[in-house]
Formats: C-alpha cells, structure tokens, sequence
C-alpha cells in the first residue's frame, strides 16, 4: 500500500492543499497493510475521527449529499445516513490503500463521490425490495392472526414493545425478524459494515436476538 502512495507524491500538485487531506495519506501510509482485524478497525476509526474533527467538513459534506439523494420514502427504509457515510469511509480507505486514487480531486471531494455511489446503490436495493410482490400476510407464524378480518393485537403490541428496546441494532434486528421474518444471516448481511466479517456480525445478531426474544417471551407470558 505504501508505494501506491509513494509513487503518486510527485504529482499531488495543488490538489490536496488541505491539510487533512495529507494527515489521512500520511496515516495511511504509515499504518503499512493492516492484515488483522484490530488494526483495521483502528485505522478506519483513526481517519473517521480526523474526517470528524476537520475544518472542511469532509464529513458534513458526505452526509449531504447522502441526504440529497435519500429522500422519503428511501430514508426510512434504508440503513440510514450514518452507516451509509460509514460505509462510505470504508471503501474510501480501502481505494486509497489499494491504489484506486488517482489524486484527481481532493480528498473530500473524492469521499463525496464514493458516497454518491453507495447512497445510489442502496436506492436501487430498496426499489428492488419494493417492486417485489409483498406476500398477502407478511406477519411471522409464532404472532399470526386467528381472525379472518385482520392481524392479531399481539402482533401490534409486540412491535410497539421493540419500538422500546433501548439497543437501535438490537431493536433493528427484531423488526427484520418479525416484520419480515429473517434468518439471522440474512439479517447480518443487511447490518454488517464493509469493514466487518460477515460470520462475526451473524454471530452478534443471533446473541441480541435470543436475548430480545427471551425479554419479548417473559413480558407477554409466552406469546412471543
């Protein structure tokens, strides 16, 4: 990674003029390849607290134009603006480490483009989502209704108790469960972070979703 940016010194020009745009090459080409997980997540930390904290606003930049393009009805169906710009930061490290910049644009500008793309691709998920045909009752087996005329109260009553969960992934990964009654994998696939091992974020959904499902069993005596 260190001669990607090596060999691209001589021809910044005055296209990075900022300051930041120096402190992240410069972390990056420091922190040499970055095999192990820790030292990923590390990194990764490290440039989103220097994006943070920059008087250029890398990342108000980046959330913005996430916002711009993620209008109703796709922002509540998404994964919403803070992963999308995280995701984001993810692959602009790893282009960066993998040569993939070519110093044509400054830093925040190159970030916004990344953004750009991912906040299009999540569109492009949600429309596919939403032009699959929804099945006549969507409402999981174990909370199902016995009325002909409409859903059990249960069902209702088990989703405003998830509304309550104090843990946003925890809640996240029990609305999928039972709203559209998927598996855990299924359910890591939409929550994991570029930077994540999938198997390591599956393990992570099934322990909060055992344990949510217990608290959810234990307040409506079973019914859950």
């Amino acid at each position: 990674m260190g001669d990607h940016l090596e060999q691209r010194d001589e021809g910044l020009g005055n296209r990075l003029v900022c300051p930041d745009d120096q402190r992240i090459l410069a972390l990056l080409k420091a922190s040499g390849e970055t095999p192990e997980e820790s030292a990923r997540i590390k990194l990764h930390n490290d440039v989103l607290g220097i994006l943070k904290s920059s008087a250029e606003g890398y990342a108000a930049k980046a959330k913005s134009r996430i916002k711009r393009i993620l209008t109703e009805p796709f922002l509540k169906a998404s994964d919403g603006v803070e992963t999308l710009y995280e995701n984001a930061v993810a692959n602009f490290v790893r282009n960066i480490q993998e040569g993939k910049f070519r110093y044509e644009s400054s830093l925040s500008t190159y970030l916004c483009g990344i953004a750009t793309k991912i906040t299009l691709n999540e569109c492009r998920r949600i429309k596919a989502c939403m032009n699959k045909k929804a099945p006549e009752n969507t409402i999981p087996d174990h909370a199902q209704a016995n009325e002909p005329d409409g859903p059990n109260p249960l069902f209702a009553k088990i989703m405003q108790a998830i509304d309550l969960l104090k843990n946003e992934e925890t809640a996240k990964i029990m609305k999928l469960y039972y709203g559209k009654e998927l598996k855990d994998r299924e359910i890591a696939e939409q929550l994991k972070r570029h930077w994540e091992p999938l198997e390591k974020v599956r393990q992570r959904v099934k322990k909060k979703r055992q344990r949510a499902l217990k608290k959810l069993r234990d307040q409506f005596g079973g019914q859950a």
